[in-house]
């Protein structure tokens, strides 16, 4: 049963909600009815008289009809079969309440002559929001401090600098991760380990310690209710909690995706088992195009995101309508390049990279622990 809560939202009247609808002439064909039928996009189509709603035409009747073997040309008078009508001046409550027990998906809008206003559907009952235009695709960013998002030349969320900050954060995880490789391949003698374990336990603790230590981190979180965001916009949905927390947390377009090819595509072509240059090529090429998405979604799955609580998901929820609210009030461009480079926040997240490399070269210089960076060209 419908409850008065339910109805509270449907005072007004029907024919606001209804929609228009292509009709029949008594004494058109079947075949007529079909066409019409297709175009209309429905199940059925009403039969009128000079306006009047005589009757409909549903997908029923013309079964019959062909089951029957009847000439396409006949008549549909004698195919008709009583509409489910409504008044146009009654609520959409009383629509709901009546599409409820009959089971009915949608009801004939007449007025006090019988003529016919439209139809009204069960989506049609539901509230309708102020369209507002949306971009097609959003790029955005995890930072320390919130959702960054941007349609390539407007942006929302946390300022510029937080985006330094990311960049910062991930090196110096990755920067831990290699200090404890390179104290690992300095004792692997002593460890007494087998020949394959010995030379690749240093690389393998440097990325088993980035991964565990980013999904540790709340940018992953962050990074998580950055996809789920930008997935319910460019869906046209909501941006209210309940929706967002439905969308997936792995979204096609993630940068993930391109370090997850640029992976595939060195490693493979590091083979060295494969004795030519140009078969390597080909075979890293190819298992590069087939396979990045895939891995990359994976990645995104159990490393890079990790389920976001509902403070992370506000905060991508508030950068969305941020943003949305800039892109309905700003004239729509179509972003130059050197913009698309400078709202991405790749550039920031560089910078931030070599500051949290000049931070770790200071504390190697301090500690005397060795994470790895040479000072002659800064690199590791």
């Amino acid at each position: 049963m419908v409850s008065s809560l339910s109805l509270n939202g449907f005072a007004q009247p029907v024919l606001r909600s209804a929609r228009t609808t292509l009709s029949v002439e008594v004494g058109s064909s079947l075949r007529k009815s079909a066409e019409t039928i297709r175009q209309n996009g429905t199940s059925d189509i009403p039969v009128v008289e000079a306006g009047r709603l005589v009757g409909i035409i549903n997908s029923s009747s013309l079964r019959m009809a062909l089951a029957s073997d009847m000439d396409l040309d006949a008549s549909v008078d004698d195919w008709m079969v009583p509409a489910e009508t409504i008044g146009a001046h009654e609520t959409g409550a009383t629509a709901l309440r009546r599409l409820e027990e009959r089971n009915d998906s949608h009801l004939w809008v007449i007025d006090e002559r019988q003529t016919l206003m439209g139809v009204v559907h069960v989506a049609d009952l539901f509230p309708r929001r102020r369209p507002m235009p949306r971009p097609a695709a959003i790029g955005g960013m995890a930072t320390p401090f919130g959702v960054y998002l941007t349609t390539g030349s407007l942006s929302s969320g946390p300022r510029k600098w937080a985006l330094v900050t990311t960049g910062t954060c991930m090196i110096i995880i990755l920067l831990c991760g290699q200090a404890l490789g390179l104290w690992a391949d300095g004792n692997a003698a002593q460890l007494h380990l087998p020949k394959f374990v010995a030379e690749n336990l240093g690389t393998a603790l440097t990325l088993l310690v980035f991964m565990i230590g980013f999904r540790s981190t709340p940018l992953a979180a962050i990074h998580a209710a950055e996809h789920q965001t930008v997935h319910a916009i460019e869906r046209g949905e909501e941006l209210s909690l309940e929706v967002v927390r439905r969308m997936p947390r792995v979204h096609p377009r993630c940068g993930t995706n391109i370090f997850a090819g640029a992976t595939i595509f060195l490693t493979v072509f590091g083979f060295e088992w494969i004795p030519s240059v140009e078969l390597r090529l080909i075979a890293a090429s190819l298992l590069t195009v087939i396979f990045w998405r895939r891995l990359g979604a994976i990645i995104q799955q159990w490393i890079t995101t990790r389920p976001a609580n509902d403070r992370y998901l506000a905060m991508g929820i508030q950068s969305g309508k941020e943003l949305l609210n800039r892109y309905g009030e700003t004239p729509i461009t179509t972003p130059t390049w050197p913009q698309r480079i400078w709202n991405s926040g790749m550039l920031h997240t560089m910078v931030g990279g070599w500051l949290g490399i000049a931070i770790a070269y200071g504390f190697q210089l301090v500690t005397k622990i060795n994470v790895g960076i040479d000072a002659s060209d800064f690199r590791f």
